[in-house]
């Protein structure tokens, strides 16, 4: 009822096969059962998916699926049809960003998962596979990155203040206050969960 053209073949045959007889290459069009199939037959052969005489995106050898768009936190390389401004895309060398409405909101970097509200590149650290430090806290603050909060040693988590620590909360429940760079470990709170409670 429709127009169409149509090839029929079997389950074990090639309903549609093309050759480039430079280098005796070829691939097929098929349908086996319920199921279609577009084949290369040479074992170093890719499938190119072209659009103008330009790849953008292919599948190798190794199953592995290459798309040539970088895109951007607006347009991203992974997205929904229904939802463009949705989706994953390359944020930078080794990094991924996660966009929602055309914004960046999460990126998966080098032992880091950062959080943002924008796409600039400037992010506050979420979850750290990594330890920073008071000059690099693994909790701080998008445009405030020396800012925070740091592990510092066992037992013991550090706030930050412009890159130098302000207040460390050590095992036991001790509470040190720091100025600048001298760090004294004046203790100011001490609590144990019992009586031993007091201020200096």
């Amino acid at each position: 009822t429709t127009n169409r053209f149509l090839i029929e073949g079997t389950t074990t045959g090639r309903g549609l096969m093309v050759r480039d007889i430079d280098d005796n290459s070829s691939g097929s069009l098929y349908q086996a059962g319920t199921n279609t199939y577009l084949e290369t037959h040479g074992a170093s052969g890719n499938i190119q998916f072209q659009i103008n005489g330009t790849t953008h995106a292919y599948v190798d050898n190794d199953g592995q699926m290459h798309v040539s768009a970088t895109g951007t936190a607006g347009k991203p390389g992974y997205t929904f049809s229904s939802d463009t401004d949705t989706g994953m895309y390359r944020a930078g060398a080794d990094a991924l960003g996660l966009v929602a409405g055309g914004s960046e909101i999460l990126r998966l970097a080098a032992n880091t998962i950062s959080g943002s509200s924008t796409s600039t590149g400037s992010f506050g650290s979420l979850i750290v596979g990594t330890r920073g430090g008071d000059g690099g806290p693994d909790i701080s603050f998008e445009g405030d990155s020396d800012t925070g909060l740091y592990w510092h040693s066992a037992g013991s988590i550090g706030w930050t203040s412009n890159g130098a620590d302000a207040i460390r909360v050590a095992s036991g429940g001790v509470l040190n206050a720091y100025h600048g760079i001298s760090l004294p470990t004046t203790k100011i709170l001490y609590l144990d969960g019992g009586d031993n409670t007091f201020i200096r």
